[in-house]
């Protein structure tokens, strides 16, 4: 599933429950006026290769929100454009983050990259 990609300045990958809870916050980015997309994999195994290279060639800032350790990130980082810059927030042990701890999270990242 893609939503906003395609003139996103910051990327998000999740899946599962947390990408539902992703949505409600990207949709308040967007509100106020972030360019932020999702990109959700239906399936992990195979992971979209393709989809997920493609994406970081077109937006090199993406940050992955996992509700674990970042399993999903080691194929993220895997299948990246070799230029992307990838950022991780992740919440182990059945931490469910709120959309306001990813929303302060989306836009510490695009703070970051307007610092660089």
């Amino acid at each position: 599933e893609l939503d906003g990609c395609d003139d996103a300045d910051l990327v998000i990958t999740s899946f599962g429950s947390c990408a539902r809870i992703v949505k409600s916050a990207i949709k308040e980015a967007r509100n106020q006026g972030m360019k932020v997309g999702l990109m959700r994999p239906i399936t992990l195994w195979p992971f979209p290769r393709k989809i997920m290279h493609d994406i970081s060639e077109r937006c090199p800032l993406i940050l992955d929100i996992e509700m674990n350790m970042g399993q999903m990130l080691q194929d993220v980082k895997m299948f990246k454009h070799g230029g992307a810059r990838i950022e991780f927030y992740g919440r182990p042990g059945g931490g469910i983050p709120t959309p306001e701890e990813i929303l302060a999270k989306i836009k510490e990242t695009i703070e970051l990259k307007q610092k660089v």
